[in-house]
């Protein structure tokens, strides 16, 4: 992981006694959470300062106080797009990124044909296709990345009228 800027609280104190930071620990939890980021709850590693905590008794080892935090994610679906003056949801300083709109993740797709028979009479036949993707949008960076397009829609085929003489052409 990567130390977040401007969250670094150096306490000078002695062995043997109670730690003291010059700022809450679960205060910079909450301030980095409105930021975008999430406590990594089940990081094995994170070492969660408890009130009354005594330094060791070794001055020759730091001892550090690690939180361990990923960052938060929001999923934006096709039918719920979002814009840049929606705010996101765990970081309410932060607005949605663009790439997100309706018209990032819904596309439709126009498929003419045009059948002109010899007497010069034209039949239009329009086909229309619909497409959707998901996009997550990472809340600390507005990194969007996007999920797959849906694969569930096949245009149906046209048959040609047979006219004895003449052959269809694309």
């Amino acid at each position: 992981g990567k130390e977040i800027s401007n969250t670094r609280e150096i306490v000078t104190s002695k062995n043997d006694e109670t730690i003291s930071f010059t700022k809450d620990p679960n205060e910079v939890v909450k301030e980095l959470e409105k930021q975008g980021y999430v406590f990594d709850k089940d990081n094995a590693n994170n070492n969660v300062f408890v009130a009354g905590t005594i330094y060791d008794k070794n001055s020759e080892v730091h001892q550090y106080f690690k939180y361990y935090f990923t960052h938060a994610t929001t999923t934006v679906t096709p039918d719920n797009p979002k814009t840049p003056a929606d705010v996101l949801p765990d970081n309410p300083g932060k607005n949605y990124p663009s790439g997100v709109a309706k018209d990032d993740l819904n596309k439709t797709v126009t498929r003419t044909i045009n059948i002109t028979t010899p007497d010069g009479k034209t039949q239009t036949i329009t086909q229309k296709a619909e497409f959707t993707r998901s996009a997550t949008v990472d809340e600390v960076t507005g990194e969007v990345t996007y999920g797959p397009w849906s694969k569930n829609l096949v245009l149906e085929s046209v048959d040609v009228p047979n006219i004895p003489g003449y052959v269809p052409s694309a």
